[in-house]
């Protein structure tokens, strides 16, 4: 069968796809599939940036948990030392009591007669001194009898007590000798001493003397304590 299509040419329906438009189409799909190129390229490279940023984040919360780690070992390392310090301190520092006592039994002539012996820490006033310099914690206090009245017997005993000392070891923090019975004492009382009348012995008079003697201590409470002697 033949068809004939009489319309007119510039109302017939073209069969053919115009030129413009296939570059029309051809252009939006190759943006199309660019566009879906590229999203999947960021799309891929932000879950990897992702992962890796996970991943170092973990590995940030590893290192903040070992460095508080090794702050926390390094303040049991200060504290260590602190008490390691402290104790060699307590160690070097405190007073026996009981070797003093040896000593001063050893230190003392037959002329003197210790009757009073005390030991006392510094009262809130003597404290507030010891702020404004004085180093003393407390003392130790002795009531003795010459059985004469030869002044050198007491100043004699006094120096035994505090020891004979080079000039330069009075610059240091801590004495020299640590056996000796001056160590731990920082200064004496002053010289002082009266003349009394000695019944029942053969010299009628003598001389009558108290001694304090300041002690330094890093603990005022091992001061505590009061003992007498006849």
């Amino acid at each position: 069968m033949i068809k004939i299509n009489l319309l007119p040419k510039q109302l017939r329906r073209t069969t053919t796809t115009p030129p413009a438009f296939l570059a029309f189409a051809g252009v939006t799909v190759a943006l199309l599939v660019l566009a879906v190129v590229l999203y999947v390229y960021f799309w891929f490279h932000l879950v990897v940036l992702q992962e890796e940023v996970a991943t170092q984040r973990q590995l940030v919360g590893q290192l903040e948990s070992q460095a508080h780690q090794v702050d926390l070992l390094r303040e049991d390392i200060n504290d260590y030392k602190r008490r390691e310090q402290i104790i060699v301190q307590i160690k070097t520092n405190r007073i026996l009591w009981s070797r003093k006592l040896d000593d001063l039994v050893r230190l003392t002539p037959p002329e003197i007669w210790v009757t009073h012996l005390v030991v006392k820490p510094y009262d809130q006033r003597h404290r507030r001194l010891a702020r404004a310099g004085n180093k003393a914690q407390g003392y130790l206090e002795l009531r003795c009898y010459s059985l004469n009245t030869e002044v050198r017997t007491i100043t004699d005993f006094r120096r035994k007590l505090m020891g004979e000392k080079p000039f330069w070891s009075h610059f240091l923090a801590e004495p020299i000798a640590p056996n000796d019975f001056s160590y731990g004492f920082i200064r004496i009382s002053e010289p002082a001493w009266q003349r009394v009348e000695l019944k029942g012995f053969r010299q009628k008079y003598g001389l009558v003397s108290t001694i304090r003697l300041d002690f330094r201590s890093h603990n005022p409470e091992a001061g505590k304590g009061k003992t007498k002697a006849g």
